[in-house]
């Protein structure tokens, strides 16, 4: 989905909810390009950045689940854990 800095990447699978069946969006990140993927969330992002302080700062301030991770900037076009990994470096 987008590769400046790390890349993202989405998936969308089939899940069971109750006796029924949804589809839903999944999301990874990889901390370089070709390296592991991980599911995004806040915690995986502050392993992968171990010395960057600054940026798990910020992801406390701005995030409080890591659903919001997705959230995108239209004004700026830009993903907001991107724009905050940017102010962090």
């Amino acid at each position: 989905m987008d590769a400046a800095h790390f890349p993202i990447y989405s998936r969308v699978v089939e899940t069971s909810k109750g006796k029924g069946r949804i589809t839903e969006t999944q999301y990874f990140f990889s901390a370089a390009p070709g390296s592991e993927l991980q599911p995004l969330t806040i915690a995986n992002l502050k392993r992968a950045f171990p010395d960057n302080d600054r940026f798990h700062q910020l992801l406390d301030m701005q995030f409080r689940h890591d659903q919001e991770l997705v959230w995108y900037d239209d004004f700026s076009k830009v993903y907001k854990v991107k724009s905050i990994y940017t102010q962090a470096i």
